[in-house]
């Protein structure tokens, strides 16, 4: 009898152990009002407001001290090459410079388009490289645009953490 009742703990404890490693995304998921995303774990929450200049809800998650990655929801609808060229001329007001180079990728990650640019400025004659992620999310009622902001300074990369994040995302908006 002790051997068969040391054998449920022992397999009691491993059940245990398997469901809490199972729900470990789980416990990282942010969900509000019909948003849910698993950031990854670098990602620190920052805030969910509504009424931004980029659309009537915007999610935002930081990565460092100046980059970030942002949901923008939007219930206009806008060609994506004209909201990334906004949202350019808002954020990064040097864009307008003769000299400053823009190079922008198009690739697929967890089937969705991704338009990487890269804008190349110069800053007391040292070239400034920022880099902008963007992804147009298709829902039934609204726009939702990711767009991660990166800035050579914060030294900080999601081309990995992409894909896991965009295919965790789960709207009801």
């Amino acid at each position: 009898m002790p051997k068969l009742l040391s054998y449920c703990h022992l397999t009691a404890l491993f059940l245990f152990f398997l469901n809490a490693c199972s729900d470990q995304n789980a416990e990282n998921r942010y969900q509000s009002e019909g948003f849910s995303v698993v950031p990854a774990e670098s990602w620190m929450f920052s805030k969910d407001t509504n009424d931004s200049l980029f659309g009537e809800r915007e999610i935002i998650f930081r990565l460092g001290d100046i980059s970030f990655v942002a949901f923008y929801v939007q219930s206009k609808p806008s060609s994506f090459e004209d909201f990334i060229d906004f949202y350019l001329k808002k954020t990064q007001p040097n864009i307008l410079n003769t000299d400053t180079q823009i190079n922008r990728l198009n690739k697929k990650v967890a089937g969705y388009d991704v338009i990487i640019t890269n804008i190349t400025s110069q800053f007391a004659g040292v070239p400034e490289i920022t880099t902008l992620y963007s992804v147009k999310i298709p829902s039934n009622t609204k726009d939702i645009y990711f767009m991660s902001l990166i800035t050579a300074e914060d030294k900080v990369a999601i081309e990995e953490e992409l894909e896991p994040v965009l295919k965790s995302l789960q709207l009801d908006l």
